[in-house]
């Protein structure tokens, strides 16, 4: 798995910019639960078939693998059909206004990835996305839709500044600006009743560290000079993960 960190800024924007940021939230979760009730759909039907029947009564062994395979294949059932199915949606409706193709299959993926969870690891039946409860939205590479270009989060006609820490004072966020964007994530958080907007760089490679410090006067638990290390831990602003 490749190295990957977030850091995350906030954004700063007008009542036009989170009106149409609001209007691109609410299409993208209308295709997720459009995506959510066809993934599950597929479901179902591939549940009821022979060959998915026949295939759960036989133990683990390379016949009960090809007749999964057969019934997944048979009702569509893989992210790749959801994504066309999106595009397809998207296309027919006011949604294709307002979310670019990147964007519409990152939704389908967050869709399907529910449903898999759902089967292969145990969580309950997904639910239905309700008006308020979809805050997040993601590209599917720096490339095209939502993009980060020269200091700027571009998004179909709209640009964003992020706040930047002017003091930066253990360089984190130079860090992260130097690393290779991946994709980005916009995030809708509400602080004192208001709508907040974020921007999180997904980000190639490690979150810087702060530096160790070294506190006099601690004795050292096993030998030593008489001073303790104390780790700062990872930034406030970036956290590391594995993809």
């Amino acid at each position: 798995m490749s190295k990957t960190f977030i850091h995350e800024m906030p954004l700063q924007t007008t009542p036009h910019d989170e009106a149409a940021l609001d209007v691109r939230l609410d299409a993208a979760r209308q295709l997720y639960n459009a995506c959510l009730g066809e993934t599950l759909r597929r479901l179902d039907l591939m549940r009821e078939s022979k060959a998915y029947r026949a295939a759960r009564k036989l133990k683990k062994s390379k016949d009960r693998n090809e007749l999964f395979k057969a019934a997944k294949a048979a009702y569509a059932f893989d992210e790749y059909s959801i994504h066309a199915f999106a595009a397809k949606t998207k296309n027919a409706c006011w949604i294709g206004d307002h979310l670019d193709i990147n964007t519409a299959q990152k939704v389908a993926s967050r869709a399907f990835n529910a449903v898999e969870k759902h089967i292969y690891k145990g969580h309950g039946r997904p639910g239905f996305s309700r008006y308020g409860e979809f805050v997040t939205v993601e590209g599917k590479n720096n490339t095209a839709g939502i993009r980060w270009r020269e200091g700027l989060v571009h998004w179909s006609g709209l640009k964003f500044k992020p706040l930047f820490d002017l003091k930066d004072t253990h360089g984190v966020e130079a860090h992260a600006l130097a690393c290779r964007v991946k994709y980005l994530r916009l995030v809708k958080q509400t602080l004192k009743g208001k709508p907040a907007w974020y921007v999180q760089l997904v980000l190639a490679g490690v979150p810087h560290q702060k530096a160790t410090s070294a506190v006099p006067g601690q004795w050292p638990e096993s030998g030593g000079s008489g001073y303790h290390s104390l780790e700062y831990g990872l930034p406030r602003k970036s956290s590391a993960s594995f993809m």
